[in-house]
């Protein structure tokens, strides 16, 4: 009997340590694999007479990010957070200017009770 109580424990254990993993997975899949196309969107166009300065527009990248990580996360994580620090490329230094062309991406995502996953991702506008 006992060995069939341990069996059973085992069992529920390695079930429930299953589907974190698999949760844990999921977010960390949505957030390394984030579109290009939403910080590419997120440029404001640009006439050939204007400076030719990329910038992101901060309101729609915040706009597109939380968009696509409430499809991609919410379902997995009972809470997520997302923080965007904007920056001068190449520096740590805070941009204070509507025209940032750097944004680090911090996603904190809480799995299952005090379980959290965190990454941050740094993305910037660079030419080829």
């Amino acid at each position: 009997m006992f060995i069939l109580f341990v069996t059973l424990m085992v069992s529920i254990c390695s079930f429930q340590l299953f589907f974190i993993c698999q949760r844990m997975t999921v977010i960390n899949r949505a957030v390394l694999n984030t579109p290009k196309s939403i910080f590419e969107s997120s440029i404001p166009l640009v006439r050939e007479d204007e400076d030719p300065n990329l910038y992101f527009d901060v309101e729609l990248l915040r706009d597109n990010l939380t968009s696509y990580y409430d499809k991609c996360i919410k379902p997995y994580s009972m809470e997520y957070t997302m923080k965007l620090y904007f920056h001068v490329p190449g520096t740590e230094f805070m941009c204070m200017m509507n025209t940032c062309q750097a944004v680090k991406v911090t996603v904190s995502a809480k799995v299952v009770f005090d379980l959290t996953y965190s990454r941050s991702i740094d993305y910037k506008i660079q030419k080829n």
